[in-house]
């Protein structure tokens, strides 16, 4: 007999897209990795073939999930956690309870007597820390959250506004309009309009420390600026009164850079800003938190070898205090307090001859390029040790400030020798003297 008479033959294979014309649904492992949704989305094209609104919809909305699938598996390649949409009472109590207990246990090396009691708190301080990142992560993404952000950052604004201000005038009225093209012994020398000359100290500040020179350029050219020439302004060392002042002076340039940074350009002027203002939030709550704990200026006892455990311990510039009067600018040397600004535009013509002019950017071209190439070996010879390249770095522009410093004396007391012969003034010798 031939067996293969009795068999039942074999039913073909069906394809997918056979099975989709005739809406059916199947549960074989091809049909199983298919979601819900994009099975029932697939049906309804079906059923309402001659709809084209509405298969014109449903195709929008199949590319819509392929495209948020995509965007979750990469965000969890990253290693970001998506978030759950959790209320926001529910995720602030959440993290309240977790941070508690992770308080409780110390950390996730926390360790104990009993091994099997350390093993359990570990792997109990993992889950909290998995706990922490889901409702935290959920937290700040809730509609309250973000408004009670923007009402905090709208009072501390307000609490600030007045000695920001006042700040930017301080520095204000010790700096020429046009600190930019006077180097430090000018601005040393040159009488001030109130008949004063400018501390050593302070021109030192103001061309070293060249970040402050923005409080003499107008907001709107800082908006247009090239990223890399924010980036490669000098910021260390800058007081508290600084710091005010500065974002005093930036407090328009930073949202019109937020609202602009999808550009890649103004993103990293963004990126500076941020910068800017976190050191500034960060060095205003420390010393806030020193004033509240030792008493503000005026009332601020130090501790003394009879009273120890009295008063202020810190010494020097580790009390903030005394940090932020390191440089003085309670004085007034009677420069312009307010938005006054240096324009090339309507800048008057130079009085020196186009050769002196070419000379002079000459030897500043040079000078920069020496610089360089002084830090790059300064690098290699301190083999990248950056605190000991500062300290000679420092020591080097010491030496060249020293060597323009009598260069430019030299020639100034020939030309006032030169204008006023042989005579000597008493007015010539106090302004010798001060230089």
């Amino acid at each position: 007999e031939d067996s293969s008479s009795d068999s039942v033959p074999s039913p073909k294979p069906t394809s997918v897209s056979a099975k989709y014309d005739t809406g059916l649904t199947d549960k074989r492992p091809l049909f199983a990795q298919k979601s819900l949704r994009a099975m029932s989305i697939r049906k309804i094209q079906v059923e309402n073939k001659d709809d084209a609104e509405l298969q014109r919809l449903l195709k929008e909305l199949e590319e819509a999930e392929k495209k948020q699938k995509k965007l979750e598996k990469q965000i969890q390649q990253a290693g970001l956690v998506i978030a759950e949409d959790i209320p926001y009472e529910e995720a602030k109590s959440h993290v309240e309870r977790v941070a508690i207990r992770m308080q409780e246990i110390g950390s996730s090396e926390v360790t104990h007597e009993d091994k099997a009691e350390q093993s359990k708190l570990r792997e109990e301080y993992f889950r909290l820390e998995q706990d922490m990142e889901k409702y935290n992560t959920a937290l700040v993404l809730t509609d309250e959250w973000i408004e009670e952000q923007e009402e905090i950052e709208q009072k501390w604004e307000e609490d600030n506004a007045a000695d920001n201000e006042e700040a930017l005038k301080k520095l204000r009225r010790h700096m020429p309009v046009n600190v930019k093209s006077l180097s430090e012994a000018q601005l040393c020398s040159d009488e001030s309009p109130n008949g004063k000359y400018l501390p050593k100290m302070i021109a030192k500040k103001f061309k070293r420390t060249n970040v402050l020179q923005l409080l003499r350029t107008s907001p709107e050219d800082i908006v247009r600026m090239h990223p890399s020439t924010l980036e490669n302004l000098r910021v260390t060392g800058l007081t508290l009164t600084e710091r005010r002042a500065i974002y005093a002076h930036l407090k328009d340039a930073g949202p019109r850079w937020k609202a602009m940074q999808a550009e890649q350009m103004t993103e990293r002027k963004w990126t500076w800003y941020k910068m800017m203002k976190t050191n500034f939030e960060e060095n205003l709550g420390s010393y806030l938190r020193h004033v509240a704990q030792y008493g503000p200026p005026g009332s601020h006892p130090y501790a003394t070898r009879d009273k120890p455990n009295e008063g202020c311990p810190l010494l020097g510039k580790q009390c903030h205090l005394k940090a932020d009067k390191l440089i003085d600018y309670d004085n007034d040397y009677g420069h312009s307090e307010e938005a006054e600004y240096e324009v090339s535009s309507v800048r008057k013509a130079d009085k020196e001859d186009p050769g002196a002019k070419a000379l002079r950017e000459a030897l500043e071209l040079t000078r920069e390029k020496k610089s360089g190439e002084r830090g790059t070996l300064m690098k290699q010879h301190y083999k990248g040790k950056l605190l000991q390249v500062s300290l000679a770095n420092g020591s080097c522009e010491s030496m060249d400030e020293s060597i323009d410093n009598m260069e430019f004396l030299r020639r100034k007391w020939i030309e006032d020798r030169l204008m006023n012969g042989e005579e000597v003034t008493d007015e010539l010798r106090r302004k010798e003297l001060s230089a």
